[in-house]
């Protein structure tokens, strides 16, 4: 899970796969909670991305956890909410 520079990527498969690498779980944690955010209902969620509402909830868990305990987590999500906003005021 590299990128050609050497520095750390994520990608879809990564994303959507079982991978417990740290940067990949956040990835997941900030998906599944711009997509709760945007309306969506748990089961929905766990449909999409073929995982069990049990596993969505826990990480959302993690979400509220990297929330409490990491800046780059929050600089993330900020970022994350930011683009959002300004992909929806260009269209």
């Amino acid at each position: 899970m590299r990128a050609r520079n050497g520095s750390p990527a994520v990608n879809r498969a990564d994303v959507l796969g079982t991978s417990r690498e740290t940067n990949t779980v956040m990835t997941r944690c900030i998906l599944v909670s711009s997509i709760l955010d945007a309306g969506y209902s748990v089961s929905t969620i766990a449909a999409l991305l073929g995982r069990t509402a049990r596993g969505i909830r826990h990480l959302l868990a993690l979400d509220r956890h990297y929330w409490r305990t990491s800046r780059a987590y929050r600089t993330a999500v900020e970022e994350v909410k930011r683009t959002r906003k300004k992909e929806t005021k260009e269209k």
